[in-house]
Parts: C-alpha cells; sequence; structure tokens
C-alpha cells in the first residue's frame, strides 16, 4: 500500500508542478498564417501572426442574430451558432453555414452565392477560432475508469479521516504496541488526499 500511496503522491505533485509552470497558449489559423493567443480577457480576445500581418481581434456582440466580430485589419466577419453549427457573414456580405456532425462536415449558402474551397476553409478557421475545435458527443457514458477509482477513493477516504486505522492495515499489525507518530499521521493525510483526488478523476 505505501507503493501505492508513494506514486499516487508523486502523480499527484508532477500535476501540480506543470499545471503551475504551464503558460497557456493557443495557436490558431488564418488563411495560410499560424496566429498566437495575446490576450484574452473576456471582452477581448487577440490573436497575433507573422510581423507584416495584422492581428486578429475577436469581440463578443451584444443582442442582436451575430455572437461575434473578428476583424483582421479591416475586414470584418461576423460569426454566430456554436463550434458545431457556425454561420459567417462575409466581409462582401455573404453568408457562409457549416455544419459539423457525425464526423462529417456540410456546408451550405444561399443560392446565387458564389464560394469555393478556399471560403469553407476560412469558416472552418473563424469557428475554430471562435468557439474551438468541435467535439462530436459520445454515444456510450465513460465507465472504464471507474472500477480502478472506487479502490484509491476508499483508500484516500481512510487515509484522510483515520490515519491510525491506515497505519494499523499498513504497519500496525506487523508490531506490538506500536503507535504512529504524528509525521507518520499528517503524511498518511497528504497521501490520503492525494488518493481522493486521483480516485474522483478516475471515477468522473
Amino acid at each position: 500500500m505505501r507503493s501505492i500511496c508513494s506514486a499516487a503522491l508523486i502523480l499527484l505533485l508532477i500535476l501540480l508542478l506543470v499545471s503551475c509552470t504551464a503558460e497557456e497558449t493557443r495557436d490558431v489559423k488564418f488563411k495560410d498564417d499560424i496566429y498566437r493567443l495575446e490576450k484574452a480577457d473576456g471582452k477581448v480576445t487577440v490573436f497575433s501572426g507573422p510581423q507584416d500581418s495584422p492581428d486578429i481581434v475577436l469581440q463578443p456582440l451584444s443582442g442582436g442574430q451575430w455572437g461575434y466580430v473578428l476583424s483582421v485589419g479591416e475586414d470584418e466577419y461576423y460569426v454566430a451558432g456554436d463550434a458545431r453549427n457556425i454561420r459567417v457573414q462575409f466581409p462582401d456580405g455573404r453568408i457562409l453555414h457549416r455544419l459539423h456532425e457525425n464526423g462529417t462536415s456540410t456546408g451550405h449558402a444561399e443560392p446565387g452565392t458564389p464560394h469555393d474551397f478556399e471560403d469553407w476553409d476560412r469558416v472552418d478557421q473563424i469557428g475554430k477560432i471562435a468557439y474551438g475545435t468541435p467535439v462530436q458527443p459520445s454515444a456510450e457514458p465513460r465507465t472504464g475508469s471507474r472500477p480502478a477509482g472506487l479502490p484509491l477513493l476508499v483508500a484516500g477516504l481512510i487515509s484522510v479521516v483515520r490515519p491510525q486505522l491506515a497505519f494499523c492495515l499498513d504497519l500496525g499489525w506487523r508490531l506490538r504496541d506500536a503507535e504512529p507518530s504524528e509525521v507518520y499521521l499528517v503524511a498518511t493525510r497528504v497521501i490520503g488526499a492525494a488518493l481522493l483526488v486521483a480516485g474522483l478523476i478516475l471515477i468522473f
């Protein structure tokens, strides 16, 4: 049990260190250039690209049928919908619709609206900038990790709530009249908290 607890604690510490030191980076593609996230404060999102390229600025709109305006230099694209069902109005007034469903993508425009493959690529790129990559809903509930998470959850609860019992299960049964030290009890509670977190992650 000690080896499992130690491994869980080490894994938790690594995850905490990675989450604390990792910087938020989000690259997007627009036309043929790669843009990097520079600012996102809830009111405006800015992506910067190559030196000669204007920034991409994404701002939410209040009211109306459009959700966002995406500005690239003097060009403005109006965006509405969500990651799987998006509608984009181009700077020249054309409106293109794109639907991602069941692993396929379909698009349509008003009759007589000219469009080509680059336009549909642009709609997909704008959709990812505004809403992220579309995620298809899973048909089956995720249950594969629950059996592995339950023992960790039980061990974590015992270690946090009753560290003396954890001592008896781990070492106490091999010794006569043994009492755990304060350091052991504190360490057991810390390890138990790590096991609780790991168990909850696996279950949910």
